[in-house]
């Protein structure tokens, strides 16, 4: 991606009134505002939307959800540090086929 750094911009922010606009604050808009269409099926299609939208504890949870598991993702792909040891002694007969200097010793082998 290329950088902006360096750029500035040239826009300015306009007063209302040098627009031709009044700054005066509009009502808030109501919550059933698709009514004030006086329209049938748009009241039963906005209201089959809002019957079948997920509440925001229920998008709240789904959303938690998959951000577990991306994170289960990107775990795997971070730094992993593993090791291992293994230690062994082992006593060599003295009467069998293991010759000298070998025979009745003892002998520790470890790996790290």
């Amino acid at each position: 991606m290329p950088s902006t750094a360096g750029i500035a911009s040239s826009a300015k922010t306009l007063a209302p009134a040098a627009v031709g606009v009044s700054d005066a604050q509009a009502d808030p808009i109501a919550a059933d505002w698709w009514q004030g269409f006086g329209d049938a099926t748009l009241s039963g299609l906005v209201n089959r939307a809002l019957d079948g939208s997920p509440s925001l504890k229920a998008a709240q949870a789904r959303l938690a959800r998959s951000q577990a598991a991306v994170d289960t993702l990107h775990a795997a792909q971070g730094v992993q540090v593993n090791g291992s040891f293994d230690s062994t002694r082992q006593r060599f007969t003295a009467n069998g086929m293991i010759p000298p200097p070998l025979a009745g010793t003892m002998r520790d082998t470890a790996t790290l």
